[in-house]
């Protein structure tokens, strides 16, 4: 990623259930490059022909959106989610490599509730949730294909994490520009603490893989 980011791109978001698993790894790498080289906003659905073809150590491309890529999320069962300042939310099925290659640009699925960019992403077991500019965050339930909830924020938020499942799953966190870390129930979307301290705005959070801490 030094490359990348030396052409000044945002932070990128992977993420799972509170873990990174080893199968999907180098996903994560392939297509944390792929958003910050799409930082500049330039149109990636447009209709030329996919790529056959990559350099030594690219193992392929997915293109679905309109604007830069903002945040990225790989789900333990090999779902990628990404959101970007087009408002929206793009899914792949990245369980097979060879099938990723041959989906080429077009995403299996489009989250679209959004009025502005979407700057965080993380996986439930069987939901997503997302943040946005628009000071919200959705829980999306992805099995039925619907929004469950809407939890509003002063400010844009930055950062999602999901509590580790050995920890007692449910609860989420968000890191916000106020801020403020807020604690949420994930199904019933109701908020259950907030921590304060901070005397600036916040990119990020995560709970402790080995404990409960929230950092």
């Amino acid at each position: 990623l030094a490359r990348a980011r030396s052409r000044g791109s945002a932070p990128v978001c992977v993420g799972g259930d509170g873990a990174m698993l080893p199968r999907y790894a180098r996903w994560a790498c392939l297509l944390a490059v792929v958003a910050a080289a799409s930082w500049g906003g330039d149109d990636l659905e447009d209709e030329s022909d996919p790529p056959t073809t990559f350099p030594p150590g690219l193992l392929g491309q997915v293109h679905g959106h309109k604007a830069a890529v903002y945040a990225l999320a790989i789900s333990a069962d090999g779902l990628l989610a990404s959101g970007a300042r087009d408002k929206s939310v793009a899914l792949w099925n990245l369980s097979s490599v060879t099938g990723v290659l041959r989906m080429g640009r077009r995403p299996s699925r489009r989250l679209e509730e959004h009025t502005a960019g979407v700057t965080a992403l993380a996986f439930l077991p069987g939901a997503l949730v997302s943040g946005s500019a628009d000071n919200t965050t959705r829980v999306w339930d992805l099995g039925a294909g619907v929004l469950r909830h809407v939890q509003r924020h002063p400010r844009t938020v930055f950062g999602i994490a999901v509590q580790p499942q050995a920890a007692g799953a449910g609860r989420f966190a968000t890191a916000c520009w106020d801020g403020v870390v807020r604690l949420f129930d994930a199904a019933t979307g109701l908020e259950s603490g907030a921590l304060t301290g901070h005397q600036g705005g916040l990119y990020a959070v995560a709970f402790s893989p080995v404990d409960a801490s929230l950092l």
